[in-house]
Order: C-alpha cells, then structure tokens, then sequence
C-alpha cells in the first residue's frame, strides 16, 4: 500500500498501540535482524540467503512491507490457470493489520491496512477492506492508496473513511479525499470529502457523522474541526453546532438521542470524552487524561476505553472505565468498572452473550495473566480462552453469536492465526480452514521446506522445520493426508550446535533418502553425518556420511539416482574416510569419487548424468585434483570410460544450480552471466556440443540478477523456476514458467508470491504423480495460500460436463483419475472400443476389494464417472477396469491413485 512510515507510525500512535509499532510496521523483520531460529552460520542457510539477496527480494523483507503495486490483479487473467495450484498447505490469515471488524447482514466486513486475506486455501488480493461471508473472502474492486480506518452502512451502501486519498480501478483514479461510499457497483466520493483523516463514522438514519484529524469537510468548504456530519438525503455536508473541539475525535457512538464522541480533544471542560444533544457539547464527568478510543453504551452504562490511566480531576483510572447514567447527577463520574485494571491500554469494545469484552494491548489485569481479551463477570475479568498473543484492535460478535477478534497479532490461543481469529465457545481458531502446514510466524523465523517426496504412499518434506501443522518435529516430517508425523526425532545436530535441516529426498529401491546439513538422524546411535536412509520405521546410515576438513559444516545440497548409485553433491571434503571434494556416489555399499571432484573443494550443487558421462554444475573455477587441476568454470564433464574431466566451453561465470537434457541439448540453470558467447545467457543457458558454446535458451530474455534454481522436463515441456519476474518478454511471470516446442513460453496462472505482490524464491520443482510439486520461499501459488510448498497439476482435464465425443475411440482406455491426490471425491474417465460389460473396481494395496464403481453393461464411447472416496482412510489405492466383450475376450487396465484427507 502506498502509505509511508511517517503515516503509519503517526496512526498507530493515535490507535493508543504505539508500543506495537515494531510489530504493526516490521512485524517480519527478525529475520534481517539476525534474531531467526535458524542460525546464518550454517553453510546451508548461507547458501539460502545469498539466493534472497542475489534475486533482489528477501522473503522476509517482503513480509516486513511490502509497498510496490500488487503483480496479482483482482480479478486476474490466469484465473482458470490458478485453479491447477494447490492450496492444501496454507493457511488462514489476514495480511497485516485488522483495525475495525463490522458485522452487517450477516457479513463481517474487515477495515485496515489489509493487502491479503486467506481463508487457508483461496488468497485475495486487497487494499484495506475484506468482506467474510463465512466460508470464503471477497474483496471490492479498486486499490486505495492508503488503510481504511472505519465502516458504516445506510440503507444498503457501504461508507468508509481512512487515510486514502483515492481509488484506482482499471487504471482510472477517483479521487475520494479520506471517505468513499461503494453503492454496490462503483466507488464515489461524498463531495469534497475532508481535508484530513477520517478515524469514526456513525450512522444515524439518514445522516452520517464523521470524526477525524481534519479541519474541513467538502473541501475547505465546511468549517468542521474533527467532526462533521454528511446528509445522504441532500448530499451535502454541515457542521455540528456548539462548540469546536480542539483536537481528534477517535470514535462515535449514539445512545439514540445523544452523539457522544471520543479522542484527544480537551477544551472548556470536554477532556476526551463529549456527548452533543443536537445544540452543542457537554462533558461526561471529568473525562480522562488521554485518548479514548473506544465508546460502549449498554442500557444505562456508557463504557470508555483507551489510552488514559487517569480522570480529568487526576483519579486514578486505568485503560477502562464505566459512566452510569442511572446513578444521581452529583454523584456521576467515571470508574472502573472491574476490580482490577489492564495492565496497558485497551483499544475496542463489545458485547458478547451479555458480558463487556475488551480487547486491547494488555498481557495482564491485575494479578492474572489475561492477555489481549477479556470479558467482565460480576466486577471480575475474565480470559477468553488462553487469550490473544499481540493487540486486539477490534471485537465483534456476529449474528450467531461467534466472537471475532482482529488487530496485530500473530497467534490466538497459541494457535497461529495471523491478525483475525473466532471464539466458538471454548477456544479461538482460524477464520477459515484449521489446517496450517507452516505459520507465517515460522516463515519469519527462517523456517521453509526445501525438498518433498512420496514414499510408500505418504508425502515427505524436509527443510529448516522444527514445527510442522503444530506437531513438533525436527528437519523432516511425513504427512498421512491427516496429520502431520515426526521420523523418529528427525535430523538434528549436539546440542548448541547449527540448526539442521534437509535439502533433498530422493526414493531409490524401497528406500528413502534424505541429504542435508545434520549430524544424527533419529535414535541412531552413532552420526549420520548428512546423508541417511529411511525404511519406513527406521534410520540407516550410508556409510560414516560426509564431513569436511575445510568448513566446519559440510552439507548435501542435492541426491540423484544413476544407474542405481546414490550420488550427492555440496560442500564437503571427505565421504567415510575418502577424499571426494564435493561430489560422490554410493554403490549400496561404499563410497566412491567423481574424478576426485573440485579443485579446492568448490560447492557442487547440480549433477546430471547421461551415458557414461556425469555433468556436474556449482560455483567452481577447476575440477580433479589440487595439483594438477582442470580449469572448468561453473560446470564441466567427467568421462567414465576416459576417467578425466573435461571442461565446457568457457563455462558459465556464476553459480549453476541445475542441469538436465530437454530434447537434444543439455540445459543449465542459476544465476550467472554470458562468458564467450553474445547472447545474454543470464540464469538459463544451452550448450552445443558441436560448436562448443553455450547459447541463450529459447530467447528466455531474462534480466540480470535472475536466479534459475530448478529444471523438469516433463511431456516435453521444460519447467523452469527460481527468482524471475519476466521471461520472454512475458512480465508477472513470478518465478516459474514452462516452454514447449508447440507453446513456448507461459506462466504457470500467476506463479509463486509473497502475498501476491513479490515473486517468492523456488528452491526446487520436483515431478511427482502428474503434479510438479514447488517448494522454497513463498507464501501464495497463483491465488491460494501456500506456505513454501504447493503443487501444479500437470493434467488439463475438462471436468465439466461430460460431452458426447463424436469420434469413437479405436481402443479400450483406463484415464488416469482427476485429481489425483484427491479429497474426498476424483473423476475417471475411460473409453471402451466396443460395447462390453463392464467392471471398475477400487482395491486397497493389500488387494481387498473395497468398493465397485461400476457393474454393468456399457455402450462404446468414451465415459466418466464419479467415485467419493469419503469412508476410506487416506492411501493409495488401485482401480481396475475390466471391460469382457460378448465373444469373451476381455480387457483390464489398473492404475492408481491417491487420497489425502
């Protein structure tokens, strides 16, 4: 949002929860700061950061602030291309702050400096005002340049004020000064609206007050200090008659016949706190010391909440307080209305089954520990649940009664639930899906997930995690489709050490195998030492592992699988006992070379291998030995039949991260630039192995400083990804993109995002079950949330529906299932070349049959049906189509799928 600190800083101020201001304005700055839980120590972390800082974008910054134009319009050309993302690993949140939650009709509409809000799967894109209906978040069209502060509705229309100055919708601005009215089809201003802030709107019938941080309305044509009053009758504004206040009215409420307004002001005895009878202001009491902001009426009672910690007369008072208009004149003034006092201010108020409910900037009141909200029981506060964890700036029942809290904070009941959560009654959740792989506040500490894999039916994930969807876990975790699971305790390091994490999986043999920094792996009793394998019940050790006489933490950056060897590369010296530098195999039994690796031992982080030739890519000048080394620049070959290294070409002058083979060339990613060759090679590059060049790949067209991180060829499209906001030309690509010979180049819907306004960092894409799985530095993936994973379905299947297909198969056909993994319900689809009676079955793994799908005779055709999954458990299960013509002859096909709850 177009909104500069200064303002920021100076309404946070005025909200009374300045102390927050770190929290509000650099909520996700820990990171830079050097306070993460993963230590920039570690050889591994290193190697991360040095990509945020080489693509220009470090995650964490992006999520501190962002203020450049979000790349995701609202309503996006790739709205049917996000659908093939996945938001199953997201999470429900509003991005960044809550400061006033209304309910209307049913709706809860959320005002603030609001650039995102996440139901847990679907993301949309915002500028300072969300609707929930409940199920789901909409936003209104247009981007306001600043936060919106306040809502209030008259017959139907929507009317907000804040610190916007205008909206842009469709490139057309409309300027609105400080309030707008939405008519449910366009934005228009109220005239000349204010010359200041707008912070409280009141409606009363047909006439809508407005207080603020302005001198003027319509312009300057309307003498209204601090308050002003718009009439939707005459469309026009006027003053309040009576006196002037002399500073900021905060909030407004009416007690039906009475306007009372709250703020800073003080003058002729009106100290924060005024009620206007229709002629002019009179106090309330003594008023307070500070800023009120928040006014409660409930029958008789009229509660004050804010920032004073005294009365006009100096009676102490603290952050609450209660007038009762039932009490004699002379004995009226403000009290507290509990035993005990907040311990720091408190921002908004409600009623809730009866009860007041604060919410605010206090951990505790009086001698207990009430952090955020609470609720006032017989003179007695109250916790709401195990409270809030940060400040409550807006509370808020809705028609059925749930509770909703807003503000800045990042947990509710120790539950991450960024900004705005829900009471049901026993507890505070998540306003939208209660799934969360990892929180936003664990992004900010450094946590993300570098590689997956599916292992026996089940997805792994490794990376910097030591929590994982609430259960504890430490650098891997699997994932049923249910829950969340730890290995045994993980990859960890001796205590005091760096933090562990994994990079890279791989499946060989009924095995898997995770590479990383670490030195243990679950209750193994001696170290593992970077690289360790996985049963399904237990951890092995491949030998002693890698170590390093140079660094003093070696690590795997990436496995591969060759003519069933295990090879690693990274930064490491030694693998059990034998000099390696950098790169070596595992035959099932030992370690073994690669032409004695790098030089120096330089990192490795890419291999490939055709033939008997290994490619290996990283950040290197010379390959072999120290004594008589090979020049070769970023990438180079070993011949196994020759046994010597050869370099290629000129190299690539930079850091390579992946090598693969698309068609007939050898393909090259990272982040570096053109050496030997005129074309701009930076971040992707083909190598010709007749001229002996490399060359620009597919006139790719990217900008300096691009970062490739990650190659798959699939179905002769080539996936590209890392750190990119172009390519070909094409802009709002974000970070990944495809090319095929009959397509070219095009984004995959809009790409990998930090909250849809920064393209996030891919560390790796990976080819998994007709998905291309994407993990590394992000929050969003096309429009969905996805918190440094999600997956791209590789299949385009029309699931509406089904049309009659004119041509006749020439063959029978079992589909593969869509989608796949599912929940709980899939399409198959299936082709029979003659009419046939028909059997389509779903067994479970052990071979037990456990539903029939179909069981009848059958036209030709092509044909789909329906199967849910809803009584199974998660697995994968086998479905087989057995077509029996009438001359006896039959036909099966099996295939599998998946199903994830």
């Amino acid at each position: 949002m177009m909104f500069d600190t200064i303002n920021k800083c100076a309404y946070v101020f005025i909200l009374s929860f300045s102390v927050l201001l770190s929290t509000a304005v650099m909520a996700f700055s820990q990171h830079n700061n050097g306070e993460q839980n993963h230590s920039t120590d570690s050889g591994l972390m290193n190697q991360v950061n040095q990509l945020q800082q080489k693509s220009g974008e470090d995650l964490n910054r992006v999520l501190k602030k962002n203020t450049s134009p979000s790349t995701t319009s609202f309503d996006s050309q790739f709205a049917e291309e996000n659908e093939r993302w996945s938001g199953e690993f997201g999470e429900a949140y509003i991005q960044e702050i809550v400061f006033k939650v209304k309910e209307y009709q049913g709706d809860l509409y959320i005002a603030g400096d609001i650039e995102a809000a996440s139901d847990g799967t679907q993301v949309v894109s915002a500028t300072g005002l969300v609707k929930w209906d409940g199920e789901s978040y909409s936003t209104f069209p247009g981007e306001f340049d600043g936060p919106v502060f306040d809502i209030a509705f008259i017959d139907g229309n929507l009317f907000i004020g804040g610190a916007f100055s205008s909206v842009t919708v469709d490139g057309e601005v409309t300027e609105l000064n400080h309030i707008a009215k939405w008519d449910g089809e366009s934005w228009s201003p109220l005239d000349g609206g204010t010359d200041g802030n707008v912070w409280a709107l009141l409606a009363v019938n047909n006439t809508l007050y407005v207080g603020g941080d302005f001198e003027h309305s319509n312009g300057d044509q309307v003498a209204s200090p601090y308050i002003s009053r718009w009439s939707e009758n005459s469309e026009s504004w006027s003053s309040l008659s009576g006196m002037e206040l002399n500073s900021v009215v905060q909030t407004l409420t009416t007690d039906g016949s009475n306007i009372i307004a709250g703020g800073d002001f003080s003058n002729n005895g009106l100290n924060r706190i005024a009620m206007w009878d229709g002629s002019d202001w009179e106090p309330l009491g003594d008023g307070f010391n500070n800023f009120v902001t928040d006014i409660l009426i409930d029958d008789d009672l009229i509660y004050a909440a804010g920032r004073f910690d005294e009365r006009g007369d100096g009676t102490t008072l603290r952050y609450i307080g209660v007038y009762d208009l039932s009490e004699d004149l002379q004995d009226r003034n403000w009290k507290s209305p509990g035993q005990s006092s907040p311990d720091e201010p408190a921002i908004r108020m409600s009623m809730h089954n009866g009860e007041l409910v604060i919410g605010g900037e206090f951990q505790n009141i009086g001698i207990n520990e009430i952090r955020g909200v609470a609720t006032l029981n017989d003179g007695q506060w109250q916790p709401i649940g195990n409270g809030i964890d940060g400040a409550v700036t807006s509370v808020v029942h809705n028609s059925d009664g749930t509770l909703y809290a807003g503000g800045v904070f990042e947990s509710a009941n120790g539950i991450s639930s960024p900004n705005f959560s829900m009471f049901n009654g026993s507890e505070w959740q998540r306003v939208g899906s209660q799934d969360v792989t990892l929180s936003l506040a664990s992004i900010d500490n450094g946590s993300m997930i570098f590689d997956v894999a599916w292992y026996q039916g089940d997805l792994y994930v490794t990376g910097f995690i030591d929590e994982i969807g609430g259960i504890e876990v430490s650098g891997i975790a699997r994932w049923d489709g249910e829950t969340w699971h730890d290995l045994d305790g993980g990859l960890t390091v001796e205590e005091g050490g760096y933090s562990p994490a994994g990079s890279s999986l791989l499946v060989h043999d009924g095995n898997l195998y995770v590479g990383g920094q670490f030195e243990h792996a679950g209750s193994l009793p001696q170290p593992a030492n970077g690289i360790a394998r996985w049963n399904g019940q237990e951890w092995s050790r491949l030998g002693s592992g890698i170590t390093s006489d140079i660094i003093s933490t070696p690590y795997i950056w990436d496995l591969a699988e060759f003519d069933g060897n295990i090879y690693a590369v990274g930064e490491f010296t030694e693998a059990t006992g034998m000099q390696v530098n950098s790169v070596a195999y595992w035959n099932g039994s030992d370690w073994f070379d690669v032409g004695n690796g790098t030089a120096n031992n330089d990192l490795v982080r890419a291999i490939y291998k055709e033939g008997d030739t290994v490619f290996i890519g990283g950040s290197f000048q010379s390959v072999g030995s120290d004594d008589n080394p090979i020049d070769a620049t970023g990438v180079a070959a070993w011949s196994e039949t020759d046994q010597e290294w050869s370099p290629l070409g000129n190299g690539l002058d930079g850091n390579i991260f992946y090598l693969t083979r698309y068609k007939d060339e050898l393909i090259a990613a990272g982040e570096f630039t053109n050496q030997g060759a005129s074309a701009n090679l930076s971040g992707i590059a083909a190598w010709d192995p007749v001229n002996e060049t490399w060359s620009d790949f597919q006139n790719a067209d990217l900008s300096d400083n691009t970062t490739i991180t990650s190659l798959v060829n699939a179905d002769e499209t080539l996936y590209v990804a890392g750190s990119f906001e172009s390519i070909n030309g094409q802009k709002g690509v974000n970070s990944i993109a495809s090319f095929s010979q009959d397509e070219g180049w095009n984004p995959l819907g809009d790409g990998i995002t930090v909250f849809g306004h920064s393209p996030g960092t891919v560390l790796k894409i990976s080819h998994l079950d007709d998905k291309l799985w994407t993990t590394g530095m992000f929050t969003q993936a096309g429009n969905k949330s996805a918190h440094t994973i999600s997956n791209w379905d590789l299949q385009i299947v029309d699931v509406s529906i089904d049309e009659p297909i004119a041509e006749e198969p020439k063959q029978f056909q079992l589909d593969q299932n869509y989608p796949n993994p599912f929940n709980p319900a899939t399409t198959i689809h299936f082709a029979l070349e003659d009419a046939a009676d028909v059997q389509l079955r779903v067994y479970d793994m052990a071979g037990r049959e456990v539903a029939t799908i179909v069981d009848n005779r059958m036209s030709s055709g092509s044909h789909s049906v329906n199967f849910d999954a809803s009584r199974l458990s998660s697995g994968v299960y086998l479905y087989r189509l057995e077509a029996t013509l009438g001359s006896g002859q039959s036909f099966t096909q099996s295939r599998k799928m998946t199903l994830i709850k």
